[in-house]
């Protein structure tokens, strides 16, 4: 189960944007490939923009299907773009501004109902009257005619499964239209007294717990929409320690075994530590694995000051901060173009800040595999000799463009232990494919291509030491 604190801090930073890819042409099956290569959190935000927008009428789940690409097409069909599947940089582009404009003119807002027991985003713009329930809280407008209600109901007054059969069985008064059953939620919806209504509870320890909405018939359209986006960002607050103990214990069990060759990428559990970054827009922005900056309490960029945490991905091990207080400075070229298996890089960094004073330090190479550990198709193997620091910092081609990130290296006690040998030198980074496709929300230009003689070592160090930073770790 996705944790879903991560989802309302991806959803709350919708208004970043979304990833992007510049396919041409697509039927279904390229549009669910185009679409699953995406980490999960792109995924869940390309739904959410669907949404809100109004042509995706399922819940947020990252999982392709006929109402995902049946969404994507009707999108692309609004704004007068072939409907083939796949969203061009252009349709991204759309995509993030029309949906970010709603959410901000809806004013969208993460709400803790302590009454209620549930965690939900909610327009505050038109749910803008509050009040106490029997059972949670009312959100409302002036005319009542948009209202949603959390509930909770004790399973000692009555059990999850009775709840189900009596909401879901219509009357008189009261027709239902659509209703879904699993052990760990349901939901129903239909018709009651002239107001349309959505109710989708939870299977909690020790009750069921959820929401309602209903609306008039003139207010079909917005609240239809809300319902479905209530559907996808409302949970019950008893799922939070639940999730976090469900994430933890599936992390500990994902953990390679010293049959393989192990990565060093963990920080320190406290004190200080550090990495490298680099700057990729012109307003503070920049870039740095996701391992360098976990659990900070408070983050610095040395020369500039302190840094906030904008969005990170584990999965691709990326991300974003951003300058407290921006200056100017230049921003690195990310090359999306693949490596070549024998092309020199130079990668650039603070590597062993304790032993170097936090010098910048230059590592050349080539890259020596056009793969990563075990394979991984996002990373290529370079033998530049990156040290704990270089994480996050720019590996640069000939001509000074980013052709990945510094992540991680062979972890030498492991491999001798399991296979008797050192590999002298191996260390990975993330493809810049990879890494622009992830900071495509900020809508960095695309990368050029040179027509300049490859610049020499030292010339490229000059120009690489005008983004790259060193970015620096406390944890209390």
């Amino acid at each position: 189960m996705q944790i879903l604190s991560r989802k309302l801090l991806t959803l709350l930073i919708i208004l970043c944007g979304l990833a992007q890819t510049t396919w041409a042409y697509a039927d279904y099956s390229s549009s669910e490939r185009w679409f699953n290569q995406k980490p999960e959190d792109d995924r869940f935000l390309i739904q959410t923009s669907l949404i809100l927008l109004g042509h995706y009428r399922a819940s947020s789940d990252g999982e392709f299907g006929n109402y995902t690409f049946q969404a994507i097409t009707a999108f692309q069909k609004a704004i007068g773009e072939r409907p083939d599947g796949v969203l061009t940089i252009a349709a991204s582009n759309a995509l993030l501004q029309k949906s970010s404009a709603i959410f901000q003119e809806l004013g969208m807002a993460v709400v803790k109902d302590q009454r209620g027991q549930m965690s939900m985003v909610i327009p505050e713009a038109v749910l803008s009257r509050e009040a106490d329930t029997r059972r949670g809280s009312a959100y409302f407008n002036a005319d009542n005619s948009i209202r949603l209600e959390t509930i909770t109901k004790p399973f000692s007054e009555q059990s999850y499964n009775a709840l189900y059969r009596s909401l879901s069985a219509s009357t008189a008064a009261r027709k239902v239209t659509y209703k879904y059953y699993a052990e760990d939620a349901f939901v129903v919806s239909g018709v009651r007294e002239g107001r349309s209504f959505y109710i989708r509870m939870s299977h909690t320890p020790g009750e069921s717990t959820g929401f309602s909405l209903e609306w008039v018939p003139a207010r079909n359209e917005l609240a239809s929409m809300l319902a479905v986006f209530m559907a996808s960002h409302a949970y019950p607050l008893a799922f939070e320690t639940e999730e976090n103990f469900t994430q933890a214990e599936a992390n500990e069990q994902s953990k390679p075994t010293n049959s393989a060759p192990q990565s060093q990428t963990a920080s320190p559990p406290k004190g200080t530590s550090s990495g490298s970054g680099f700057f990729v827009a012109d307003n503070g922005v920049l870039v740095t694995n996701q391992h360098v900056v976990d659990g900070c309490s408070v983050i610095r960029v040395k020369g500039f000051g302190d840094a906030k945490l904008i969005t990170s991905n584990d999965e691709v091990d990326l991300a974003v901060l951003q300058l407290l207080k921006p200056t100017p400075h230049p921003v690195a070229e990310i090359r999306t173009s693949p490596v070549e298996l024998g092309e020199d890089v130079v990668a650039i960094g603070y590597p062993l800040a304790s032993l170097l004073n936090s010098s910048l330090t230059v590592l050349t190479g080539i890259v020596s595999s056009e793969t990563g550990l075990m394979g991984e198709p996002r990373w290529f193997t370079t033998n530049v000799g990156l040290q704990p620091g270089n994480s996050g910092g720019p590996v640069l081609d000939e001509y000074g463009r980013v052709v990945g990130v510094a992540v991680a290296k062979i972890n030498d006690e492991v491999l001798l232990a399991s296979t008797g040998n050192i590999a002298s030198n191996v260390g990975f980074a993330i493809k810049g494919d990879t890494v622009s496709e992830y900071l495509s929300i900020f809508r960095l230009p695309d990368a050029s291509v040179s027509t300049d003689e490859p610049k020499s070592t030292k010339e490229l160090v000059e120009l690489g030491r005008k983004f790259t930073v060193q970015v620096i770790c406390e944890v209390n």
